[in-house]
């Protein structure tokens, strides 16, 4: 956290107002945030404003901010010192438009997208809090989607040989994957796209999403996550220590985890990090052959982990809490506002969204890209 203040304080009625205090960097989801800043604040009336809401104090005069730098105003009658800044509950809950279980998520072109498990539904924002409905093609256990080369792709679960592509996540077009299987993820990289299934050794590629060929990985095992990073797919299993690797998604090198049973894996900060699902174990490599174990702040059932803005974020199934690293080996315990089935978490608009079994989509600022103005009001001083 900085703290940058203006050197001088203004009531001008210019449309240029000049702050109090500016580039307070707050620290979003991974900490609730207090402190004051020391600061001559003449008596006026100011305009306040911040990305997630916090509540501002002013002598003894306290104002709560909205979201996203819509202005509150805020009463100084008599000269103060110091501004106090305080920020409980960084995690702000939005609502789907549908109770069901959210359970992939991804992020393209300026927006937020989920899928329904079992369901023929989507769900798109532009910020994690207010939500669409879309219609995917049919009803089915929709789990993996991400977005690349300007579109999204889903894959089903539950016995399926289903997929679906959309530029918008809103119009869906159904497509046809090579086998009936058990379509766990899917991620884009090198100009090609790459789906795999679970308790399988079946995996397939596409050029565009749309036409589709079988591969075979390296062992029938667990198959749950994939992420391309650093020239090469990597997929790890939730069910054994198996780890694989492929320039193309056409060849396979099998590798071998540090520890067994990972839920999920992101790349970033030149790290892959996978999380376990019922364990306390987070595992790292450079390079996605040797891996590491590293520890997490609590025994549970890990779900889903990414990466933005410098750190890592990880979400537990049936619970209310979540962790943060910024190297993906030491991690910290952070609270959610309420307990639910996380299944996903995902990073984009400078932001994280989770979603989960129920209405509630929990979201917030990241670290870093938070700043907090007070402005002189243009009319009123005393």
């Amino acid at each position: 956290m900085s703290v940058s203040n203006a050197a001088t304080v203004s009531t001008s009625t210019s449309s240029q107002l000049p702050p109090v205090a500016s580039s307070v960097l707050v620290d979003g989801q991974l900490n609730s945030y207090s402190t004051t800043i020391s600061k001559a604040v003449p008596a006026a009336v100011y305009q306040v404003m911040s990305a997630s809401p916090m509540t501002v104090t002013i002598g003894n005069t306290s104002v709560t901010t909205a979201q996203n730098y819509v202005p509150s105003t805020i009463a100084v009658t008599n000269a103060q010192t110091s501004i106090a800044l305080s920020n409980n509950q960084p995690w702000q809950i939005g609502s789907a438009t549908a109770s069901t279980s959210w359970a992939g998520i991804a992020y393209g072109v300026g927006k937020f997208v989920t899928v329904g498990y079992g369901t023929g539904t989507a769900d798109v924002s532009v910020d994690g809090i207010t939500w669409t409905a879309a219609s995917l093609p049919s009803s089915a256990g929709w789990t993996g989607i991400a977005f690349g080369n300007n579109q999204f792709v889903t894959t089903s679960y539950a016995s399926s040989n289903k997929a679906a592509t959309s530029q918008d996540g809103i119009y869906w077009v159904a497509q046809t994957l090579p086998a009936t299987t058990n379509w766990q993820a899917v991620a884009y990289g090198n100009g090609t796209w790459v789906a795999i299934a679970y308790n399988s050794a079946i995996a397939a590629t596409s050029p565009d999403g749309i036409t589709w060929t079988q591969q075979t990985l390296p062992s029938n095992t667990g198959w749950y996550s994939i992420v391309y990073a650093k020239n090469q797919f990597v997929i790890v299993s939730v069910t054994s220590n198996s780890v694989a690797t492929s320039p193309d998604g056409v060849t396979w090198t099998a590798r071998t985890g540090s520890a067994a049973n990972m839920s999920s894996v992101c790349f970033g900060n030149n790290t892959y990090v996978a999380v376990q699902y019922s364990g306390t174990v987070a595992e790292t490599s450079s390079d996605g052959i040797t891996w590491t174990s590293r520890t997490l702040p609590s025994n549970t059932n890990w779900n889903a982990v990414t990466f933005g803005n410098g750190y890592f974020m990880a979400v537990a199934y049936s619970t209310a809490i979540s962790a943060v690293s910024p190297d993906g080996i030491t991690w910290t315990l952070k609270s959610l506002p309420l307990s639910s089935t996380w299944a996903t978490i995902g990073f984009g608009n400078n932001r994280f969204v989770t979603t989960g079994g129920t209405t509630a989509i929990a979201m917030t600022q990241m670290a870093g890209q938070n700043p907090f103005g007070i402005y002189a009001a243009p009319t009123t001083t005393y």
